[in-house]
């Protein structure tokens, strides 16, 4: 389905409702911190908004509070009553909500194209890069709704002030975050865009940097002319894509000195940063951050340039600045207290192998010397660009530095990334290593009970890292338990062998008493009389073939119920020829029930030795019981071959013929005896005898069962005329019937044949007894 959407909407005073095709909308992968910010929004515009995804989370129960339908799991009758299917990189493409909404037909947009169609037609501010967008883009949001702008908001990450992820606001302004990570950016037109950095990054998708600057260029380009593009001026590959100038009102900002929107007098404190900013050489206004990082200073800088640029002044945005100050969760944030002193700081590398890096830097910087550890937690979505970049993130660390994480699982991980989770040997032998380091500044040491990396750096399965910093005299730093978890045990090679035969020595006493319990078990239940068979049931056959049943089976009663098999008993009373199906069921203690399906015989013939037998609807010879033999009809004609009960009667009997037998038993004794003699011709027709019809009934072998219904319904007035034919033949197409007449009347003859021959099928026989005037 294509979509054509206006670049302006006239007169717009509030936001509008999306240009989505259809009502109900369903995301694969809700809970995603992109794909529930865009199921927030479209919730709020009354879309009937269902998704699905494989645990839950605090994004998906706030959508269910919003009115979404969440479902646990993925399966492909969820898409069913959706008229737009929305899929992320992440979605694999063997999941089967996206192989139905393919086979549905079903229009599927990926989630950069809803962005986009969310954004069109209103005051779009996009926030692009390749670091540092999360946290750009809550401050901006952050700073635009204390300012009293009421935008719309759909940020990458979590903010506390926002209550999660998304807001809908009355206003035309939205600001979202962009994401480059799939090369989807080109899909979002913004009126104002922010390029935050350029750097090399998702290399799982791009080949080079060079690939990643020409993709922020097609971005930039696609800017609303009556815009700004704000690009950082502390990068290099932003400095590129700068000189090339991608749009008219291109604006630098950073510490770099080309930026005409700088920071001067920057202090860093122990908990964040103060600094003066300057536009072109001119003070406009003094900032305060509560997040550390000269990073985090370039981040503030590039929010109050757009803001700027949306209308406020600076002395509005310096007033509205105090709630932006904190970033958005798991970049930076105290995890713990000790002493009424914050004893712990967690960082999250957000996917890009430098993140870890420039968290440790900054606080050696900083001399902040409260935080004696940080924790580093790569971002779950994120393994396989850590490791594409590990030697480069390695290479920035302070030398000695080891490099431990840990990360969720997600469908990016599944897809790249691989190994497993090494052995506690392993972890004993990490956890002795790093121990030597403890005390020292810039070493990185285990800081939880998680499970380690086989193949060493990040990935999907790793221990949580800990920086541990110089700490004052005196100490506070790691406690007494968590130290003895890190530090080797102060024991002799012999000990440590005679502890190891320890455990070698109860390991083989505990399997051998497993063993003992195992066999006196075994030889309570095959050597005990309550498992004795008392009782052999057979159900769905009379006794005499009861007894036959249970002489096939091989079970005898006083027999050790343990000792018999039951697939083996039914594989036995299969063999039977009158037997269709087998079940065989064990009750303990003590009976066996066995039931059994009969094969219905829908017709007999006559051997040579064996006399009659039966035959069932699907060619199978059976034996007869007496009482059976007066009750079917008789069939010859077949070519028997070597008789055997249980086989198949000859290739003459075709699917047809068994159909037409199986009809006919179906209709009860009554039919049956009416057509005592069915006799299958050389040629493959069927000739019938009829009890009040002196001649035969002949049916050609080809649509057998369609040709029977005509006969049933022609036959009465047929018979009515008995005396003047020899036989009925239903061998010619169509609907006529044949009829040869036994007297000689000419004109009747013909009248006959007109009426009930179809044109165009007489037989050349008819000619001539009519050109004879017989």
């Amino acid at each position: 389905m294509s979509l054509v959407m206006p670049d302006t909407w006239a007169g717009i005073e509030g936001p509008m409702p999306p240009p989505i095709p259809g009502h109900r909308v369903h995301f694969i992968g809700v809970g995603g911190i992109g794909m529930s910010a865009l199921a927030h929004v479209l919730c709020f515009h009354n879309y009937a908004v269902s998704g699905s995804d494989l645990v839950e989370n605090r994004l998906t129960a706030q959508l269910a509070r919003l009115g979404a339908r969440i479902y646990l799991g993925h399966a492909a009758s969820h898409v069913d009553a959706a008229d737009l299917v929305v899929v992320s990189s992440a979605v694999r493409l063997d999941n089967v909500e996206y192989l139905r909404a393919l086979e549905r037909g079903l229009p599927i947009w990926h989630r950069a194209r809803v962005l986009g169609a969310l954004l069109a037609g209103h005051r779009a501010v996009v926030v692009a890069g390749t670091h540092g967008k999360t946290t750009t883009t809550s401050m901006l949001a952050t700073l635009a709704h204390q300012a009293g702008m009421d935008p719309t908001l759909i940020i990458g990450g979590e903010l506390p002030e926002l209550g999660g992820n998304a807001r809908v606001g009355k206003s035309n302004l939205i600001i979202a975050e962009g994401d480059e990570s799939d090369g989807s950016l080109v899909e979002l037109s913004a009126t104002y865009a922010l390029i935050n950095s350029i750097d090399m990054d998702h290399l799982d998708y791009f080949h080079d940097l060079s690939e990643i600057e020409a993709l922020f260029e097609r971005f930039a380009r696609g800017v609303h002319p009556s815009g700004e593009v704000w690009i950082s001026a502390d990068w290099e590959g932003c400095r590129r894509l700068a000189e090339k100038r991608p749009h008219p009102e291109v604006r630098l900002y950073g510490l770099h000195a080309s930026a005409e929107l700088t920071a001067e007098g920057v202090e860093l404190l122990p908990g964040g940063s103060r600094f003066t900013l300057v536009e072109h050489g001119s003070p406009r206004c003094e900032l305060q951050l509560s997040v550390p990082g000269m990073h985090n200073v370039h981040n503030a800088l590039g929010a109050a340039g757009v803001a700027r640029a949306l209308g406020l002044s600076w002395p509005e945005i310096a007033a509205a600045w105090p709630p932006c100050r904190r970033g958005p969760p798991l970049r930076v944030r105290r995890a713990g207290r000790r002493r009424a002193r914050p004893r712990r700081l967690r960082a999250s590398s957000r996917g890009n192998p430098g993140h870890p890096a420039r968290a440790l830097r900054r606080y050696h910087r900083a001399q902040d010397r409260r935080f004696p550890a940080a924790s580093l937690h790569p971002h779950p979505g994120a393994v396989r660009r850590i490791r594409s970049g590990l030697s480069r993130a390695g290479s920035s660390l302070p030398d000695g530095d080891l490099q431990r994480g840990r990360a969720a699982d997600s469908g990016r991980n599944r897809r790249g990334a691989g190994g497993r989770g090494a052995t506690p040997s392993l972890q004993r032998r990490v956890r002795a290593r790093l121990a030597g380091s403890a005390g020292h500044p810039g070493r990185l040491l285990p800081a939880g009970r998680y499970r380690d990396y086989a193949g060493g750096g990040f990935g999907e399965s790793h221990r949580a890292a800990a920086l541990v910093d110089s700490a004052p005299a005196g100490g506070y730093g790691m406690s007494p338990r968590r130290r003895a978890d890190v530090e080797p045990q102060k024991e002799s090679r012999l000990f440590a062998l005679a502890l190891s035969l320890l455990r070698v020595a109860v390991s083989v006493a505990a399997l051998a008493a497993l063993g003992l319990i195992g066999l006196d078990g075994y030889r309570y239940l095959t050597t005990s009389e309550r498992f004795a068979i008392k009782e052999v049931r057979v159900a769905g056959c009379d006794e005499a073939r009861a007894a036959e049943v249970r002489r096939q089976a091989r079970v005898e009663v006083g027999s050790n119920v343990w000792s018999v098999s039951a697939s083996r008993m039914a594989e036995r009373i299969r063999r039977i020829p009158w037997v269709k199906e087998a079940q065989v069921q064990k009750v303990l203690p003590a009976r066996v029930h066995i039931t059994v399906v009969e094969r219905i015989p829908v017709a007999r013939m006559e051997h040579p030795q064996q006399g009659w037998v039966g035959m069932d609807a699907a060619g199978i010879l059976i034996p007869l019981r007496p009482a059976e033999v007066a009750d079917l009809p008789v069939l010859e004609g077949l070519d028997q071959g070597v008789f055997r009960f249980g086989t198949r009667v000859g290739p003459e009997c075709g699917e047809e013929l068994l159909a037409l037998l199986s009809r006919l038993h179906e209709e009860g004794p009554a039919a049956r005896a009416r057509f005592p003699l069915l006799s299958v011709e050389s040629d493959g027709d069927v000739v019938f005898r009829e009890l009040s019809f002196a001649g035969e009934i002949r049916l050609g072998r080809e649509d057998l069962v369609r040709r029977w219904r005509l006969l049933s319904e022609k036959l009465p007035a047929m018979l009515a005329l008995s005396p003047h034919y020899q036989y009925i033949d239903m061998r010619f197409p169509g609907q006529g019937i044949v009829a040869r007449p036994q007297d000689y009347q000419p004109l009747r003859w013909l009248e006959l044949a007109r009426r009930t021959a179809p044109p165009g099928d007489r037989p050349a026989w008819r000619t001539e007894m009519a050109e004879s005037g017989r």
